[in-house]
């Protein structure tokens, strides 16, 4: 087996490494049994590699990698370390591909897929034919160099159940490389699909990784909603209040997960429930314009409501949303944006982005007005006695 390491790996790596204060060390990962998934990862920075590592390096990134045997599934497999994304979420930063920053790759180059769980493919039918009723399950491949059974090997591969949170996943990559080519790197971009626990994982994943952007353009277009977002507010809202001195590595903001800098949202129709309470809150609080369309217009929520004795059910208005100046407020009208910008279905079919354009811009302006500004650390007192 051979591991892979990304350029997007060796990037953040030494962004890591750096604020850690541990450049010129190698990163050793341990692959062990144990964990929910029946291997586990076991990180630690060291300065030469042991006997019996195996040495990556690129650009001056050394990942020194022990394979440990790993029970998954009753099979016995080895599998080379996968850098998880916590340990740059303990430095603050965060991963563009979430726990695929190393790849796997048994060969460079394509494959012959032969046969699918030992049953040869029909080539009188497409592939994807062998995969009927496989989908989210352990699969074995058997495949080879050369369109032939001789010398070919088998993978134990795990199956997805749909491509649409890798689409997903692509589209969100793709927005933010938009906004970091189009800012300069100035301005940071975090999506968040919905006000429920997916969607608070999502905003607290992006936000720590960008926290260091002068500026944040915050995506909740096509939000469907799920709780009422206050903490999601409530942690945007966060300001530096002090900065700590540290003897080794990079001085902290405190709190360490806040961002001084402008804000902007995205809004559309489509964001609805709590995708209408989200950018209400935003605004509430000052936080930054709203861009784009006015929202669904949803807020009457439905909860409590007993089952019937057939298990069936029904869905009963619980609670209402009104202002506290006492009126009835967004039910069946939505948030309005402070700047409308029309996601033109002509441009967007084109790869444009309208809306997320115009937060860019909007962000830039903000920063030319008020320029980020960090105290520089005062000389440390003389606290000699004399």
């Amino acid at each position: 087996m051979q591991v892979v390491l990304t350029d997007v790996a060796v990037t953040e790596l030494q962004k890591a490494m750096k604020e850690m204060g541990k450049e010129g060390e190698g990163l050793k990962i341990l692959v062990q049994p144990g964990g929910c998934a029946g291997f586990q990862y076991g990180l630690v920075f060291q300065k030469s590699p042991e006997d019996g590592d195996s040495v990556i390096e690129h650009n001056g990134v050394k990942i020194y990698v022990r394979e440990e045997m790993a029970a998954i599934g009753g099979q016995e497999v080895h599998f080379p370390a996968l850098i998880p994304r916590e340990v740059f979420e303990a430095s603050g930063r965060w991963s563009d591909y979430g726990d695929a920053l190393f790849r796997l790759a048994d060969r460079k180059g394509a494959d012959y897929l032969l046969a699918v769980n030992g049953l040869p493919l029909d080539p009188t039918q497409e592939p994807y034919a062998a995969f009927q009723g496989l989908s989210d399950k352990p699969v074995f491949l058997t495949v080879n160099d050369k369109p032939g059974m001789e010398g070919s090997r088998e993978v134990l591969v795990q199956t997805l159940a749909s491509e649409a949170r890798l689409r997903n996943l692509a589209w969100i990559d793709s927005n933010r490389r938009r906004v970091e080519q189009a800012s300069g790197g100035k301005v940071g971009y975090v999506y968040v699909p919905d006000t429920g626990r997916h969607g608070q994982d999502e905003l607290v994943r992006q936000f720590r990784g960008q926290i260091d952007k002068p500026a944040l353009i915050i995506d909740e277009r096509f939000n469907n909603g799920g709780q009422i977002p206050d903490r999601f507010v409530e942690m945007l809202g966060r300001t530096v209040l002090n900065y700590w001195a540290v003897r080794d590595g990079r001085d902290w903001s405190w709190p360490h997960t806040a961002h001084n800098g402008p804000k902007a949202m995205l809004i559309n129709g489509w964001s609805g429930s709590g995708g209408d309470c989200f950018p209400f809150y935003f605004q509430k609080a000052g936080l930054g314009p709203l861009i784009g369309t006015r929202t669904w217009g949803g807020l009457i929520g439905m909860t409590g409501a007993p089952g019937l004795i057939d298990n069936g059910s029904v869905s009963v208005p619980t609670f209402g949303i009104y202002s506290t100046k006492g009126d009835w407020i967004i039910e069946g009208h939505g948030v309005d944006p402070d700047i409308v910008v029309v996601d033109d279905p002509s441009l967007m079919a084109k790869g444009d982005d309208p809306q997320l354009d115009r937060a860019v811009q909007e962000l830039l302006k903000a920063l030319k007005r008020n320029p980020p500004a960090e105290p520089k650390k005062p000389k440390y007192p003389l606290r000699a006695g004399r």
